[in-house]
């Protein structure tokens, strides 16, 4: 019987503690994948720090249910079947007169059961709300620094910390209080098995050694019962894990066509035609973009100029799909003149083929080469190259390592021109028939903007006998002045088009910051 109760509590663990291992790493990759394969819009309502309070401490409490948990719920329910049927053919009524105080403190705690769930529910999401918060504290720590603000910073972490302590005292003392009332139960059992017991031999009804035995089985079960209380509260806990987890994995993925050869595009450069394109954000009232209507040719190079707040990135992020625009709003239109409904394009297709510079450049903690090359293999060996056109190759002449230099967390060891010019070596790096430029200009001196202006021209040229698109977003004309056609945008409309010679020659928007530009440029010395 002992060498049983070693293989069975030995094959119990390995058969129920790994599963729940299994399910602990299955989970954090199907939340990683599903998170990546999504956009900002459906992600508005979760922050960084509340994905991974999510990833990391609700998934840790389902391994506790899945693992610990179903462990206890197994052993629980053999000492109940094994001892409990031994109970009852000794004595039916003894072994009544045992479960009936369990079953009434069992009744009793349900209340607090019932309350301890929506408890954990809170107490999970003002977690996650303090890890967003602690999140962005950290990664903003040199502005705070800057402005002085770390007591008013440590006020805002006291009130997100006394909150969550709060709550999770309060089903700490749930949980506290369902334990007690469960052991005592036990303990009157005990104490009504020997009361009753002592009639019965009395009376002769069951003798000293059924008595003895009907004992020995009641401690048997007596730990059993008292774990009740901690299984509630695991169960409860792993419960509001699973409903926090699911409610990210469940967020739907953007629409797509589920046959990427469903529709097929001619190989070469892409281009669009706007026809009313209008867009308005869920929480503004205000349209960012109305009835813009405009022709990218496939293989130009297109420029788009705006005050800031005018509809540019917005624009931007409508091409390459970070929004869908409405439907008929954006044609594609491939290189052989075919035109197609961009929201009917596969995703994964329209992502294969563009490549997104964005106006806030992110590094993740690596080296400057990794960061060019994204863990692509093609685009590591062009990673030299890249950084040379992207003029980045006297900056790592003064980094200790060059290319295989260390940035800090999102690139702080580098300067906010460098971190651009690692964004843009990163789009130079990567294959592409559709380049976004987001106003990736604007932290680079004249000359540099120089060179990378010709860089991104000689890229709209064409490599290798291809000729993309370009369509680059910037406040500075003599970059625009090199785009076969700028759009003009103002207020959220399109009020002019043209290239820069026409633009700068008539009354607008863009004439009045030629004027300043040109200003300003004179008094520089």
């Amino acid at each position: 019987m002992g060498l049983a109760v070693i293989a069975a509590r030995t094959l119990s663990r390995a058969l129920i503690f790994t599963p729940g291992r299994n399910i602990e790493n299955d989970l954090r990759n199907d939340i990683l994948a599903h998170v990546l394969r999504l956009r900002r819009d459906e992600l508005r309502e979760h922050g960084a720090g509340d994905l991974v309070s999510r990833a990391s401490n609700d998934i840790s409490l389902v391994r506790a249910l899945v693992g610990y948990g179903l462990l206890q719920v197994f052993n629980i329910a053999m000492a109940l079947v094994l001892a409990g049927r031994a109970m009852v053919d000794l004595s039916p009524i003894l072994t009544a007169a045992c479960l009936a105080p369990v079953l009434a403190a069992t009744l009793l705690s349900s209340g607090a059961i019932r309350t301890l769930f929506p408890l954990t529910r809170v107490a999970q999401g003002q977690l996650s709300t303090l890890s967003n918060f602690v999140l962005s504290s950290l990664q903003g720590v040199a502005t705070v620094q800057a402005y002085g603000a770390e007591e008013a910073f440590g006020r805002r972490m006291d009130v997100h910390n006394a909150s969550y302590m709060s709550t999770i005292l309060k089903v700490a003392t749930l949980a506290a209080l369902v334990q007690p009332v469960l052991a005592f139960s036990a303990g009157v059992a005990l104490y009504l098995l020997l009361w009753l017991g002592a009639r019965q031999v009395d009376s002769g009804a069951v003798s000293i050694g059924d008595l003895v035995a009907l004992s020995a089985f009641l401690l048997f079960l007596l730990p059993y019962l008292r774990s009740l209380g901690w299984l509630v509260a695991i169960v409860q806990r792993g419960r509001a894990s699973l409903e926090r987890i699911f409610e990210v994995l469940d967020l739907p993925l953007p629409s797509d066509v589920a046959d990427a050869d469903a529709l097929p595009l001619a190989p070469g450069p892409i281009g669009f035609r706007l026809e009313g394109m209008s867009f308005t954000w869920p929480s503004d009232d205000r349209p960012s973009l109305q009835a813009i209507d405009a022709h990218i040719a496939p293989g130009s190079m297109v420029g788009i100029f705006g005050r800031t707040g005018s509809g540019k990135t917005t624009l931007l992020n409508l091409l390459a799909r970070v929004h869908d625009p409405g439907r008929g709003e954006v044609l594609l239109e491939d290189s052989q003149g075919s035109q197609h409904e961009l929201l009917d394009v596969p995703l994964s297709v329209l992502r294969a083929r563009t490549t997104v510079v964005p106006q806030v450049p992110f590094l993740f903690t690596t080296t400057i080469a990794d960061n060019i090359s994204m863990a692509h293999e093609a685009s590591a060996v062009r990673a030299p190259e890249a950084a040379r056109a992207a003029a980045l190759a006297s900056d790592l002449e003064l980094l200790p390592e060059g290319l295989e230099t260390v940035v800090g967390e999102r690139g702080v060891t580098l300067s906010g021109g460098q971190r651009q010019r690692v964004a843009l070596a990163r789009g130079f790096a990567r294959d592409f028939d559709l380049l976004l430029l987001d106003d990736v200009l604007s932290a680079v001196d004249h000359d540099t903007e120089q060179r990378l202006v010709r860089a991104i021209r000689r890229r709209a040229c064409g490599v290798g006998g291809q000729r993309p698109t370009v369509v680059v977003v910037s406040h500075r004309l003599g970059v625009l002045s090199h785009a076969d056609q700028v759009l003009v945008l103002h207020e959220g409309r399109l009020v002019d088009s043209g290239v820069h010679s026409e633009l700068i020659a008539r009354p607008g928007p863009y004439r009045d910051a030629w004027i300043v530009q040109q200003d300003i440029q004179q008094v520089e010395p």
